[in-house]
């Protein structure tokens, strides 16, 4: 499900440094650069509870997530059902709020909320 998002994340990440002059890090107050980054979903709208969220809003059970079959060569599955996929997309696009860390504050202080 990460994988379908991706497009998400990676367009964020560009809008944010291509408008700001200057990025800090809201947990840690380190400056954030193309070398030092990690994008997170800001709380309470984790990525699990976003998954579960949409989960529940379209009565699908995780084990009903259509995903591709481990294969040669492959690092991630995909979600393969295209009504699912965009229905995911959707969710997440209308729901995720997304923010700026240093690698050491997404690690850290933001798993323990």
């Amino acid at each position: 499900m990460r994988e379908a998002v991706e497009n998400q994340i990676v367009s964020f990440r560009e809008r944010t440094f291509a408008t700001a002059i200057l990025l800090v890090c809201p947990l840690r107050g380190v400056p954030i650069t193309r070398d030092t980054y990690h994008v997170d979903h800001t709380p309470p709208a984790v990525f699990d509870v976003l998954v579960q969220n949409w989960l529940n809003a379209t009565g699908i059970a995780l084990e009903e997530v259509q995903i591709s079959p481990p294969g040669d060569n492959q690092i991630v599955a995909v979600m393969t059902e295209p009504t699912q996929r965009t229905a995911w997309q959707e969710h997440h696009g209308l729901h995720a709020r997304l923010r700026m860390l240093s690698p050491r504050a997404n690690l850290s202080e933001a798993r323990r909320g």
